[in-house]
């Protein structure tokens, strides 16, 4: 049957002037040249490549989460079940956990900074705050939340380069400089209300 194959597959080849491709698969078994050259074939007519139990043609693309993008360009590789993604992998979820993680762990305790946050001022600790951006110093209970969600109000109905203005010292604000252009702080918080922007309203 192999043999069968092999002539059924060369004559075919050579119909399509694809006969020299035979020549680096001299050595194989007969039977892995005949399923080799029907592939050649198949592929010239645009029908794909045949499967093959032993691992020949393309190899399946690797998807973890099943959510349309590869593992190996998934930023977000855990995707939960049928939510919708970018085209980096990521949902609104993940997207909005992560914004969410990096205000906790690098924004918030810029906030909180005596050297140069925004809750020591007297300005934003209360409810008449500027710009209605209230800031809650440590002590208040679930103060990292209520900041949170004061600086994603503000970023929402201002924007992320007049927050860094601010802080920087620009458009006339009234705490001064808390920390300046250049410095590696306001690149943080910069960085941070950009990606508040970039996320779906």
């Amino acid at each position: 049957m192999a043999k069968q194959l092999l002539a059924a597959a060369a004559g075919l080849a050579a119909s399509l002037q694809l006969l020299t491709y035979a020549s680096p698969l001299m050595g194989q078994s007969n039977d892995q040249r005949a399923v080799d050259l029907l592939d050649v074939v198949a592929t010239a007519r645009g029908l794909g490549t045949t499967p093959v139990k032993d691992g020949g043609g393309a190899p399946p693309v690797a998807d973890a989460d099943g959510d349309g993008v590869a593992n190996d360009g998934d930023s977000c590789p855990d995707t939960a079940e049928g939510e919708a993604v970018d085209s980096e992998g990521c949902s609104v979820t993940q997207r909005e956990a992560v914004v969410r993680q990096v205000y906790e762990d690098e924004v918030n305790p810029l906030i909180l900074r005596a050297d140069g946050g925004c809750t020591n001022s007297g300005c934003h600790g209360n409810s008449s705050a500027p710009g209605g951006l209230e800031l809650y110093g440590a002590g208040t209970p679930d103060s990292t939340q209520l900041n949170y969600d004061s600086m994603i109000r503000y970023i929402n109905n201002n924007s992320a380069d007049r927050l860094t203005t601010k802080i920087s010292g620009g458009l006339g604000h009234g705490g001064g400089t808390r920390y300046p252009t250049g410095s590696t702080e306001l690149a943080t918080i910069s960085d941070w209300a950009i990606s508040v922007e970039a996320l779906p309203q």
